[in-house]
């Protein structure tokens, strides 16, 4: 008896580092700060809108309501719901200003609202921070205009003034009923921007088709190819308007000599096969993608029976457009010049063609 409370003393103690075991154990709950990291830049080139703003309301859903100050990145209404899918370590409360990078068309989000997500990279801005310089400038969103007040109803007209001779005491005056004045109709809320689609300001693939067109040796106008080709590759995005597309290409080039009957000549054809990489590097908006293009091939020349090859190097400028609702389509031309070597052949050509994007 004596020794027993020396046993269960000395059995807590032991307790003890089973407990703290345990506890270190236990899942924690998921945090911002568990976010694996990602460049910034890369952040960006995720992001389908970038701009800053207010936080003005915010819903039981943790949907918040932003007054959005300057656009850095795509297109974005004055005022805009950005909702978070009911998670509070990626929600926005109000009253704070935030520098939000939020996605387009996110699956479960109400039409024309936007989403952002735990490691998205948004984040609070207080009044000593400054904007990312990978962002630029921006666009400052103009104010919409406020909309017209109501004119107060007309005063009532004032009663008539009273008789001499007041009413008899037997009738009753009439119970008064006062009529309120006509509500007045509140206006309608200025029209939202609808959200622009990035375009070609978002990573992407694309595929183009240049159908057959003519070309010219520069030293030696008199020889003309007709000319037909296939691209694709990838659209890479950056901070900025920098956009770049490597990918590759091929081409196929006929000559056709018009044959002489006074000078003996013989029907005969040159067919030229040339494939390789291409790089496009320039500046991109929504709608609007303009660069320099360079490619290296090889050039595989047949004629009649004999097949020859050379290396070919063309530099050149281009620009294209992406067109319906969606920036899906799109068109555009390239005039370049072409150096085949040792073939020695010298084309200046301008390629037009149509394509997609996906």
């Amino acid at each position: 008896m004596p020794r027993r409370p020396h046993v269960l003393r000395m059995s807590r103690q032991a307790l003890l580092p089973v407990l703290a075991l345990a506890a270190a154990l236990l899942p924690a709950p998921a945090s911002a700060s568990q976010c694996r990291e990602v460049p910034f830049a890369q952040l960006i080139r995720e992001a389908d809108v970038i701009f800053t703003g207010r936080a003005l309301t915010w819903d039981a859903a943790l949907a918040t309501t932003f007054a959005v100050e300057r656009v850095y990145k795509g297109s974005v209404a004055a005022h805009v719901i950005v909702e978070s899918g009911a998670v509070k370590y990626a929600a926005l409360a109000p009253p704070d200003r935030y520098l939000v990078l939020a996605v387009v068309n996110a699956p479960g989000t109400q039409p024309g609202n936007l989403y952002v997500h735990t490691c998205g990279g948004s984040r609070r801005l207080l009044a000593a921070d400054a904007i990312p310089h990978e962002l630029g400038e921006g666009t400052a969103l103009l104010p919409l205009p406020a909309p017209p007040v109501a004119s107060p109803p007309a005063d009532p007209e004032p009663p008539p003034p009273a008789t001499a001779s007041p009413p008899p005491a037997t009738a009753s005056p009439p119970p008064a009923t006062a009529s309120p004045p006509p509500a007045t109709a509140s206006p309608p809320p200025p029209p939202e921007r609808l959200v622009d689609p990035p375009g070609l300001t978002k990573d992407s693939y694309y595929l183009l088709v240049a159908p057959g067109l003519l070309a010219f040796d520069i030293r030696y106008p008199a020889f003309r190819l007709y000319t037909w080709g296939i691209s694709g590759g990838r659209l890479f995005t950056g901070a900025g308007h920098f956009a770049a597309a490597a990918g590759a290409f091929f081409e196929h080039n006929l000559w056709i000599n018009r044959v002489d009957p006074e000078r003996g000549d013989r029907a005969k054809s040159l067919s030229y096969v040339r494939f390789g990489p291409e790089m496009r590097i320039g500046g991109s908006s929504p709608r609007i993608f303009g660069y320099a293009l360079l490619r290296l091939g090889l050039d595989m020349l047949g004629y009649q029976g004999v097949s020859d090859f050379s290396l070919l190097a063309t530099g050149g400028l281009g620009i294209q457009g992406a067109l319906l609702n969606n920036r899906r389509l799109l068109l555009g031309t390239e005039p370049m010049v072409d150096y085949s070597y040792p073939l020695d052949y010298a084309f200046f050509r301008v390629r037009v063609f149509i394509g997609a994007r996906f």
